[in-house]
């Protein structure tokens, strides 16, 4: 992926980024360029974040593993189109917030408000949009700040929700794909409840054919999932498989054995 992107303001093309610069960025902005995507990112530039453009095709995990993804911001139908698939791992992500804006029909705008934090018309002007996907991320931080670190503990394992990372007790780093890292999450915020392939499933980018489809993705990815946690912590049980239902985290040693409490926990989510 680039690390210069020809948007224009002015006539003019914008200076160039270095990587280590998109590495950083808190704000990514999902749309075609053009004129008013240059205006909306010099407007949130001008106002402290640091911010990342990219076109609706360029979604997918290179994206997220070049910026630090705090507040995404998607213009017009075609940015919201390329992020849908997205929008579990998007929801998982801790102190992530999304905002949209949105021209399209009143039919599309509601259908996607179930997916989106926050909505603007998508002929808002850039001072507003900017402002509001500020003081979004300044929510976001006011609620890190309250609730503190976030972390599941397993056998032998620690799940950094704030951090996105997974380590075992010695603090020695699990690698995991932004897919498994997605699948353990949804599993673990609510540990001891299946969860279905369905809810699984929709943690994996893409579209699947059909159910027979998403239920072997899920199955694959957690079956490499398995295999390094149990390489990472000499446990092999952290994820139970639940028979024609799905699969559950499980945070107790067998026999009774005990596992030390949560930092403070992420909201319960019903299974």
């Amino acid at each position: 992926m680039s690390s210069t992107f020809p948007t224009v303001l002015g006539g003019g093309p914008a200076p160039a980024r270095r990587r280590d610069d998109l590495a950083t960025a808190h704000c990514v902005i999902v749309a075609d360029h053009g004129p008013e995507t240059a205006a909306i990112e010099a407007a949130v530039s001008a106002l402290g974040p640091s911010v990342r453009l990219a076109l609706p095709g360029e979604v997918g995990e290179q994206l997220w593993r070049n910026s630090a993804l705090r507040v995404l911001l998607a213009r017009g139908p075609r940015a919201v189109a390329a992020l849908l698939p997205w929008m579990a791992f998007l929801h998982a992500a801790p102190n992530t917030g999304t905002l949209a804006l949105l021209d399209a029909g009143r039919g599309e705008i509601i259908s996607a408000l179930e997916f989106f934090d926050i909505w603007l018309p998508g002929g808002t002007a850039p001072a507003v949009a900017a402002r509001q996907a500020v003081s979004l991320l300044a929510l976001l931080d006011r609620q890190t700040r309250l609730s503190g670190p976030r972390r599941i503990r397993g056998v032998n394992l620690i799940i950094d929700l704030a951090r996105e990372e997974v380590t075992n007790n010695e603090g020695v780093r699990i690698p995991l794909t932004p897919s498994e890292y997605r699948l353990l999450a949804a599993l673990a915020v609510q540990p001891g409840h299946v969860v279905d392939f369905g809810q699984l499933g929709s943690a994996l980018p893409g579209h699947f054919r059909d159910a027979d489809d998403a239920y072997n993705s899920v199955k694959v990815h957690v079956g490499r999932l398995r295999q390094k946690l149990s390489r990472g912590t000499g446990w092999d049980g952290h994820l139970v498989s639940v028979r024609g239902r799905g699969f559950l985290f499980e945070r107790r040693l067998p026999r009774g054995g005990e596992v030390a409490a949560d930092e403070p926990l992420v909201r319960r989510v019903a299974s």
